[in-house]
């Protein structure tokens, strides 16, 4: 019976499964270039071999694609029996709107695809042996969530299944950084309101249960729980993340770290050494000198690419501001409240069908594409967690004396400081503290000159904004550590047997 290695790529917030084409194609394409056939050694996927490092951070671990200086690779110790066929997934059962309705409903709506997915495998006479996972932005969180889910089952999905890389691509891990700016406040006490069940999520302004007060986010990254365990399982866990110009993720959240160095990088002289990939190899500041000064002006450069427009267009789109910017705000208003509501109602109708789930009845503990209500998953989890209620009150006796990361220490105390600053909470610092005890691997992204580095990172819609072209090298390299990861995984398995 032919084995399969199953990839499952998640898109965002008010995303859609195109969002990730181009990961796609770029996985496949690293794929068959990877062909047990194959001669030669296969470069590093993007960043020279050893540690990134940068002025306020310790090393951060690397991976590379490379073998042996003997020129002996990873792809001519695999002949073609060994070698799985590679089924690729791009989730399409929470699309647009449906984000809104939290990580943990996306989370069962996706381990019903994997489901499906899997058995329409087996049914056509194959087996899934790996899986290999990648979200992006809010996807990554859903995938968090996900894995815990099925790791919950009786027995776990991964005792079958065997769990490779976990990837992760401008994702939030610790919910929305807050900066002490007036904007960064605005958006954050209006995005913790008009975003359902995420966006409370994302600006930890919820309460998982009345067991445990804390938000689901910082949960997920307690040890004590199976989201953790279930990550830890993975071969490789990556990280990549915008070190700039991420409007909607910065580089704290997406980079798992208590501290953003990149925060105006232009003004204090930050030098970034970075590839034609833009993957970031090493950063500085200047040693003893002042911070550059910059003249303040207007930048036509920052406004969004539907509103550039060749002189003297942008300037009367400029002229009109004050007159549209209210109309379009109480319309983005008006159109967030009626998506929240729609939400809370596609949530109400879960809750009203909620049953218990049994793991050990069925291919499927999901019933259907619609996923599970709030309590069917906090059952699901419970089902694992026998102890669940004991762990809980250690977990929020521990809270409030919970380690924080230490703080990163500058190259040189002559370093010049920001004035903008990230202001993360007690949680999200517990958060980051958990987190990093799982020792990702992290890709630092170096996108300078554009609007926003969020859509670029993964190249989301090419044919409309060619500058999204620019992320093509970081999701080449991604595609090149996944294929490693794979083809790795495979002498493991073979050597054990």
């Amino acid at each position: 019976m032919p084995d399969v290695h199953l990839f499952l790529l998640i898109h965002g917030l008010w995303g859609h499964p195109f969002h990730l084409a181009q990961a796609k194609a770029e996985l496949e394409a690293a794929w068959h270039a990877h062909t047990p056939s194959s001669t030669g050694t296969h470069g590093t996927p993007g960043t020279p071999d050893g540690d990134v490092t940068g002025a306020e951070t310790t090393p951060l671990h690397t991976s590379s694609v490379c073998s042996s200086d003997s020129g002996d690779t990873m792809v001519d110790r695999l002949n073609l029996r060994m070698r799985p066929d590679l089924v690729v997934v791009v989730a399409e059962g929470m699309t647009a709107m449906l984000t809104y309705d939290g990580v943990d409903v996306c989370a069962s709506r996706v381990a019903w695809e994997v489901d499906e997915h899997i058995a329409e495998i087996e049914h056509g006479g194959r087996r899934v042996t790996h899986i290999s996972i990648l979200g992006y932005s809010l996807g990554g969180m859903v995938a968090r969530y996900l894995v815990g889910l099925l790791e919950a089952r009786t027995p776990s999905f991964f005792d079958k299944h065997i769990p490779v890389s976990f990837t992760t691509i401008a994702t939030p891990h610790l919910g929305v950084a807050r900066y002490n700016t007036l904007l960064s406040n605005v958006v954050f006490w209006l995005g913790a309101r008009l975003l359902s069940r995420s966006g409370e999520q994302m600006h930890l302004v919820d309460t998982y249960s009345e067991m445990d007060p804390r938000p689901l986010l910082e949960v997920m990254a307690d040890p004590k729980h199976v989201w953790h365990q279930a990550l830890a399982r993975f071969d490789q866990v990556h990280v990549y993340a915008n070190t700039i110009n991420d409007n909607t993720v910065p580089f704290p959240s997406a980079a798992i770290a208590s501290t953003d160095p990149f925060v105006q990088w232009t003004e204090r002289g930050l030098d970034v050494d970075a590839d034609d990939a833009g993957i970031v190899s090493h950063w500085r500041f200047p040693h003893g000198g002042a911070p550059r000064k910059r003249k303040v002006r207007f930048h036509l450069g920052s406004l969004p690419p539907t509103l550039r427009f060749r002189w003297p267009y942008s300037w009367m789109i400029l002229a009109l501001f004050p007159i549209v910017f209210p109309i379009l705000a109480l319309f983005v208003f008006c159109r967030f409240s009626l998506d929240t509501r729609r939400s809370r109602l596609r949530l109400q109708r879960l809750a009203r069908s909620y049953s218990d789930i049994s793991p050990e009845s069925g291919a499927s503990p999901i019933p259907s594409p619609h996923g599970l209500s709030i309590d069917a998953l906090r059952a699901a989890i419970r089902a694992v967690e026998r102890s669940l209620e004991q762990d809980l009150m250690e977990a929020a006796d521990a809270a409030d004396t919970a380690p924080s990361p230490p703080e990163d220490e500058p190259d040189s105390p002559a370093y010049p400081e920001p004035t903008i600053k990230a202001l993360l909470s007690d949680s999200q610092h517990r958060m980051v503290y958990w987190l990093n005890q799982l020792e990702p691997t992290r890709h630092l992204a170096w996108f300078p000159g554009v609007a926003n580095a969020h859509a670029v990172i993964v190249v989301r819609d090419p044919a409309k904004f060619a500058v999204h072209e620019r992320g093509r090298g970081v999701l080449q390299h991604w595609a090149r550590v996944a294929v490693h990861a794979a083809e790795e995984a495979v002498l493991v398995k073979e050597s054990a047997t």
